[in-house]
C-alpha cells in the first residue's frame, strides 16, 4: 500500500486495518493459493502490485529480500494473533 487505508476481513469478520507501507497477499503467494481474506479500501488507496511471475523473474538476491519481508510480516501477524488469543482467554476466565 503506497497510500490510503484498507480494512481486512475474513468471512465477514474484521481482522485489522492496513495503511501505507503495509502489504497483503503474501500468504497466497507463499502458499500458492487464492486469497484467504477480503481487503477493502476505507478511503482512496494506491497500491503497488507485484505478482508471482515478476518475483520469479528477478535475481535470487531480490527474491530473498521479498521472502525475508514476507517472513517478517508473517511472524508479526502470528505474534499479534497469539497475543489477541491469550488476551481473549484471560478476559473470558
Amino acid at each position: 500500500i503506497t497510500s490510503g487505508n484498507v480494512e481486512v476481513s475474513k468471512q465477514g469478520e474484521f481482522l485489522r486495518e492496513f495503511g501505507a507501507g503495509d502489504c497483503f497477499g503474501e500468504m497466497g503467494y507463499l502458499n500458492k493459493t487464492k486469497r484467504t481474506a477480503t481487503v477493502a479500501a476505507k478511503n482512496p488507496v494506491s497500491v503497488m502490485k507485484v505478482n508471482s511471475a515478476q518475483i520469479e523473474q528477478v535475481s535470487a538476491d531480490c527474491q530473498l529480500r521479498f521472502y525475508k519481508v514476507f517472513l517478517r510480516i508473517l511472524i508479526e501477524r502470528l505474534s499479534t494473533t497469539t497475543a489477541m488469543m491469550v488476551q481473549a482467554r484471560q478476559g473470558g476466565s
